[in-house]
């Protein structure tokens, strides 16, 4: 893409940063990092979902956390990557899914993030796009622009809002967002925050608005992509079900919101956080839950195993054991 087709603007942290709420306006899910349904720090892991709907990445040591010290008026939350011992580069992306994508298709866009680096490094912002319907975040993209220098800025310790337009190609049917460091690594124990992440149509970046609307329609909008039930009490009921032979109980949970698809991966917490009842019988331990058979975009199957039998054809209840903390994560992520 040439220059002509693409412009860049720095705007400094003043105050009006954010909109009255206006759903639908921003194309990006939990730009503002309000949703954290896998948790709030702790992220170790390379290449996984933190906050919701974003994957994050990196190489070297790096770890990912939400973050309430470095954020734009009127916004609450970043997310930070804080960087180990050694320099590392950190990478975050949002798949846009058809459904959602398509209305970019052919238009003039801009895409804007706020981003703050301690160590005053470059960043950069840029967008992709797939002809291919609903690519996942680790499928085949094609950068509308390359790596240059019309879509990398220097950054300063404070949150800096960048401003990007891009013209999206006719045959997009998937979008990429992607923002990480650029030129040099992120510096040892260093950090790097982003968040008020908005893509909108034309040319003019307007003040960031969630693309729900609200906060329970943000919700809402991540639950689409993924849920997380937990037990929320000490002995709270995740489902009910049957066991079906002497092996294995088919415990069913419904969803709070539809889903894109029928889940295709589960995370649970430890095995010990449950237990399962049936009739007066005490609780429990399951040696395993797996996903179930007889999925929907609507409802959820568990398989729940142990060791002993089951009575087939009997009633049964998965529960929290002892434990408002045990949750079980549903995901239809692109």
């Amino acid at each position: 893409m040439s220059r002509a087709q693409q412009t860049s603007t720095v705007e400094q942290n003043t105050g009006g940063a954010v909109a009255p709420f206006v759903a639908g306006k921003n194309g990006i899910i939990n730009g503002g990092m309000d949703i954290w349904q896998r948790g709030t720090s702790g992220f170790t892991t390379n290449n996984i979902y933190t906050a919701d709907r974003w994957y994050s990445q990196y190489s070297g040591s790096t770890t990912f956390s939400q973050d309430s010290s470095i954020v734009p008026t009127g916004l609450l939350y970043s997310l930070k990557a804080t960087i180990g011992g050694s320099a590392a580069n950190v990478a975050f992306y949002q798949a846009i899914e058809t459904l959602n994508a398509i209305r970019y298709a052919g238009q003039t866009v801009t895409l804007s993030a706020w981003i703050a680096r301690s160590d005053a490094g470059q960043a950069y912002i840029n967008l992709g796009y797939s002809t291919s319907t609903d690519t996942a975040v680790t499928g085949s993209w094609t950068q509308i622009t390359s790596i240059a220098s019309s879509n990398v800025f220097s950054t300063t310790s404070s949150m800096v809002r960048y401003i990007l337009s891009f013209v999206v190609p006719s045959t997009a049917k998937s979008l990429l967002i992607t923002i990480g460091n650029a030129t040099t690594s992120v510096a040892a124990s260093g950090t790097f925050n982003f968040t008020g992440v908005q893509l909108e149509a034309g040319s003019v970046a307007t003040p960031f608005s969630r693309a729900g609307g609200t906060l329970q329609g943000e919700l809402s909008l991540c639950q689409r992509y993924y849920e997380r039930v937990t037990s929320e009490q000490l002995y709270g009921v995740f489902g009910m079900g049957k066991a079906y032979d002497t092996g294995t109980l088919q415990i069913v949970v419904p969803f709070k919101v539809t889903k894109r698809t029928a889940p295709s991966a589960l995370d649970t917490s430890a095995m010990s956080s449950f237990q399962y009842e049936t009739g007066g019988t005490a609780g429990n331990t399951p040696t395993s839950l797996t996903l179930g058979a007889l999925n929907s975009s609507n409802v959820a199957t568990l398989y729940v195993a142990k060791t002993s039998s089951f009575t087939t054809g009997s009633l049964y209840y998965l529960m929290g054991n002892n434990n408002a903390s045990a949750y079980v994560g549903w995901s239809s992520e692109l």
